[in-house]
């Protein structure tokens, strides 16, 4: 499971600069379109910010994906200016669990170090 960071500001008196929604979407192999929804998410108005003092409006886990193609749609609420004030959008990986494959190589490691030092003693 990944996650992400989202930060968004607006005026509010009266709300401009707003954000209506914002989606997350990703390409699943062999699409031609962005098929796969990972986050949608429409705002309170006036934003009910998880951190107001860092403008973090959403901080959420999303499942994992294998893909390579992203993109976030930013969608305005109107008003005088021609679109949402974005501020940042960051993406965290999980980090992966070690496989088994990867414990017994390393185990295979230690084995031979051990092994190669006890017939360095006997010699």
């Amino acid at each position: 499971m990944g996650s992400f960071n989202f930060r968004a500001a607006q005026d509010t008196s009266p709300v401009q600069r707003g954000l209506a929604r914002f989606r997350l979407l990703a390409k699943s192999s062999g699409s031609p379109t962005f098929d796969l929804t990972l986050y949608d998410y429409v705002p309170q108005q006036p934003y009910n910010y998880v951190n107001s003092n860092q403008w973090l409006l959403v901080s959420a886990n999303i499942p994992s994906v294998t893909a390579q193609d992203f993109r976030a749609e930013f969608y305005n609420l109107g008003g005088a200016f021609s679109g949402p004030r974005i501020v940042e959008l960051d993406a965290f990986a999980p980090v992966p669990e070690p496989t088994v494959a990867a414990l017994f190589a390393a185990g295979l490691v230690v084995f031979a170090r051990n092994l190669r030092s006890v017939r360095e003693i006997r010699r």
